[in-house]
């Protein structure tokens, strides 16, 4: 029982704790300063933040469902196995 509480405490401290990266980055990204320039004026490696960005992106990646664009072109079946698009362009 433990083990469970243990593990939602650490989700949600991991959630906190991309919540706050992400507005780190978004602060960084409106400010018009370089990411080394944001970074000394606010005392963070820029390592930190390139690591906090790619952590960011990680978590978005999973949580978003992915959607692959499928383009749908007529296509017909020649008598020698070989088929001929009809329409789109490839």
């Amino acid at each position: 029982m433990q083990s469970e509480t243990t593990t939602a405490i650490t989700a949600e401290k991991q959630d906190v704790r991309l919540r706050e990266w992400a507005e780190q980055l978004e602060a960084q990204q409106s400010s018009g300063l370089t990411v080394p320039q944001w970074c000394a004026e606010n005392g963070i490696k820029t390592k930190s933040l390139y690591y906090r960005l790619r952590k960011v992106r990680e978590q978005y990646i999973l949580s978003v469902q992915a959607v692959v664009p499928l383009t749908v072109y007529n296509t017909k079946q020649t008598t020698a196995g070989v088929t001929k698009h009809i329409g789109g362009c490839f």
